[in-house]
């Protein structure tokens, strides 16, 4: 393969100079023609010119480097099933915390408290972006101690939160860190996860205004309804956009519609079994609020919390947020 001209200069000192910035594949095509010379090597490393000498590097040992990092890449490339999670401690702060706009931590109590979230489900094909807001207190005085601490960890599949890799970590304290409430923080994930979600393809970006609000809420309570009565023909219909994304988010097969209905049928018998089921939804009072571009509507109840809940005769509760979603004019449980 011929040399670009500008790509590589041979110098008066026998010296080899290297532009790194192209793709390593093109380098190692043009780097052929002088293995045989076993000339050194200098390596332009930054954009603006400048070069940085490497003792004992030459052309040989340069194209087995740029040879291994390509097959390295690649087995990164068809290995990179990861899971992707979002783990928080807070005290005496308000907190809220999002992805790509969607809330996934909204602590509005804020006294004390921990919690996790998966963050795959929401993840765009590229610029991931986590946004952390935090504000005292209504009831703080001055000098009272607060903090925030929270990681993303990478992990593979069966490895725990903390065996993973901590792509992003931030700790704040009112005692020690310079920065005073309110405080918002953002940071890019340079995450490129090995799959696409519809919702950031297919989904339709919604304005709420009357006509909108007015469908959704109409959506909501068939919705709800088929909760109640534990419908899971319809539940699974309502859900089969949402639960395809989440296997694609989880490396899973696409259940086909049949096989969701089946499940449904069997988490209802455990419901059953518990004596819980599902309180309806009052969908004409529900919060609305757009989220994730405007993609879904985040639906809450009046205290801002999931509106779907089946209580159990001990006690126990199985909470269930809800977003809707539209997709080619159709209305969706989107998640």
């Amino acid at each position: 393969m011929a040399r670009a001209a500008s790509s590589l200069r041979r110098e008066a000192n026998r010296t080899l100079t290297v532009p790194l910035y192209p793709h390593p594949q093109a380098l190692i095509n043009n780097l052929q023609e002088y293995v045989k010379e076993e000339l050194p090597v200098s390596i332009i490393t930054g954009f603006n010119g400048s070069i940085g000498c490497f003792a004992g590097l030459t052309v040989t040992t340069l194209t087995t480097i740029l040879s291994l990092a390509l097959t390295m890449t690649a087995a990164n490339a068809a290995d990179s099933k990861y899971i992707y999670q979002f783990t928080y401690q807070a005290g005496s702060v308000e907190a809220e915390v999002s992805i790509n706009g969607v809330p996934i931590v909204l602590d509005k109590i804020g006294y004390s408290g921990t919690g996790s979230a998966p963050l795959n489900i929401w993840l765009k094909p590229e610029d991931n972006v986590l946004t952390v807001k935090l504000k005292g207190l209504p009831k703080s005085k001055p000098g009272d101690s607060s903090h925030f601490k929270m990681f993303i960890a990478r992990a593979e599949a069966g490895q725990y939160n903390d065996e993973g890799e901590r792509i992003v970590e931030f700790d704040w304290d009112s005692d020690s860190s310079k920065e005073k409430l309110p405080v918002e923080k953002k940071f890019d994930l340079k995450v490129k996860p090995p799959y696409t979600l519809e919702l950031w393809t297919k989904a339709d970006v919604l304005k709420l205004d009357a006509d909108t609000e007015k469908a959704a809420r109409a959506y909501l309570k068939a919705v709800s309804d088929a909760y109640v009565k534990a419908d899971s023909g319809k539940i699974a219909e309502y859900n089969e956009f949402s639960l395809n994304d989440f296997s694609r988010a989880n490396y899973q097969e696409i259940s086909s519609l049949a096989q969701s209905k089946k499940d449904l049928k069997e988490f209802f018998g455990m419901l059953k079994e518990q004596k819980a089921k599902f309180a309806p939804i009052n969908a004409a009072k529900a919060k609305l609020q757009l989220v994730a571009d405007g993609r879904l509507i985040m639906v809450t109840d009046k205290d801002g919390k999931p509106p779907l809940v089946a209580k159990s005769a001990d006690g126990g509760e199985f909470i269930n947020p809800i977003y809707l979603g539209r997709v080619g004019g159709k209305w969706v449980v989107a998640r």
